[in-house]
C-alpha cells in the first residue's frame, strides 16, 4: 500500500517537488532527506541582517479606582468602575443593594468617605444615583 501511495504522490507532485520516501518505523530514507536539508542550509546566506527595531516607549499611569469630592454638601463618588457597578445593580432588589454595599466596602469607598468627613444622613451621589449615608 505504501508503494502505491508513493506512486500516486510522485504522479501528482513529482514534477514540482522532490519527494523523499521515508519510513518512521525503520528509519529508511532518512539519510537522503537529511543530506538534502544540509545542502539547502549550506546555500543560505551566512547571516541574516537584523530587522530594524524601533523601541516604543509607553508609559502606563494607574488611574485611581474612584474619586470623592464634596459639592453643596453632597459627597460625589466618581470613577468608571464604581459607576459601572451602580448601573448594573437593580436598586429595587435588597440583595442586589447589599451586594453593592459589599463592593463599596471592598473597594475602600466607605473608608474614603469617612476620611472625607461623611456623617450619617449625608447625601452620597454616584452618577445619577443618590442615597443617604448609613453606617
Amino acid at each position: 500500500e505504501a508503494a502505491e501511495n508513493l506512486a500516486r504522490l510522485k504522479a501528482a507532485y513529482g514534477n514540482d517537488y522532490e519527494i523523499f520516501p521515508i519510513s518512521a518505523a525503520t528509519g529508511s530514507g532518512l539519510d537522503s532527506l537529511i543530506y538534502k536539508v544540509a545542502a539547502l542550509l549550506e546555500d543560505l546566506p551566512g547571516t541574516i541582517p537584523p530587522a530594524e527595531e524601533t523601541a516604543e516607549h509607553v508609559v502606563y499611569r494607574a488611574e485611581p479606582r474612584f474619586s470623592i469630592s464634596r459639592e453643596d454638601g453632597i459627597f460625589q463618588v466618581g470613577g468608571k468602575e464604581i459607576k459601572r457597578h451602580v448601573a448594573m445593580t437593580d436598586l429595587e432588589n435588597d440583595e442586589a443593594v447589599e451586594r453593592l454595599q459589599w463592593i463599596f466596602k471592598r473597594m475602600g469607598i466607605d473608608d474614603a468617605l469617612k476620611e472625607a468627613g461623611i456623617k450619617e444622613g449625608d447625601t452620597v451621589k454616584i452618577g445619577d444615583f443618590e442615597f443617604e449615608y448609613v453606617e
